[in-house]
């Protein structure tokens, strides 16, 4: 796959994707100015939904043009990724985390989560195969997104444990679904939100930062609705019809943005 995917856009498609936002904010506000719209201004709810959907499914547009969803498909790292934190979580359920603690070399590091993602990166150029995924950046920052997750988790430490082991009791808290839904939405996000910087690379464009809040809400919709497909099919184990759930959403959403989707 070579380079990252951001790389194949032109310049016509950064002004493609630039037009889809304004598209976007005309559509959903269209009394407000066309540029310059103050960032964090405030919408109704359901105007902010229609902003995150519309701008999603643009810049889907664009990228299917470059062979989106032929090379998502190939992905040879969204898969082995995915397959690895979901193998964190198993063995803090049923090994007390021992298992990755011995394997890493964890017991003595003050920040475990930080040499977790060293070895994400060890995962990923191993099944990269000498040949960059375009996908890389996304799939780390899913990762990533997966791991803080895991921080997050309200949980009160032990006397006299380890960093690593505190770490292992926060990811026995999560359960394989929630796992699925934190590394799609941050994956989707990354990868909308990288497009939308190339687009606009020196931030002058303010509709674009206005947006990123409202794309985000459109991610995270999209990975409920695939986390709850695949739960609904027994495939949550499965990553590879995980990675193909996926697919559809993408394409489903570029068509129709949003379409079916409830909060929840």
């Amino acid at each position: 796959m070579g380079t990252q995917f951001a790389s194949r856009l032109t310049p016509r498609d950064t002004e493609r994707v630039l037009a889809g936002v304004r598209t976007a904010w005309q559509t959903v506000s269209p009394e407000r100015p066309r540029r310059g719209t103050p960032a964090g201004q405030a919408l109704p709810p359901a105007d902010r939904r229609r902003l995150g959907d519309l701008t999603v499914a643009s810049v889907l547009q664009v990228a299917e043009t470059h062979a989106l969803s032929t090379d998502f498909r190939q992905s040879p790292v969204f898969i082995p990724v995915l397959d690895w934190l979901k193998g964190l979580v198993t063995n803090a359920k049923y090994n007390g985390f021992r298992g990755v603690i011995n394997d890493y070399g964890l017991e003595d590091t003050v920040s475990p989560s930080s040499e977790l993602m060293r070895r994400v990166e060890d995962v990923i150029t191993t099944a990269e195969r000498g040949e960059r995924d375009a996908f890389r950046s996304a799939i780390k920052a899913a990762a990533r997104g997966v791991v803080a997750r895991v921080l997050a988790k309200p949980l009160s430490g032990r006397p006299n444990e380890s960093a690593a082991r505190f770490m292992g009791r926060r990811f026995a808290t999560m359960e394989i679904k929630e796992v699925v839904d934190h590394y799609i939405r941050n994956f989707v996000f990354s990868f909308v939100e990288t497009l939308l910087d190339r687009a606009d690379p020196h931030s002058e464009e303010k509709l674009v930062y206005g947006s990123k809040d409202a794309v985000l809400g459109a991610a995270e919709r999209m990975a409920r609705r695939a986390a709850r497909k695949a739960e609904a099919e027994g495939k949550l184990t499965d990553s590879r019809r995980v990675r193909e759930i996926v697919f559809e959403e993408l394409k489903q959403w570029s068509v129709s943005p949003g379409a079916e989707t409830v909060d929840v």
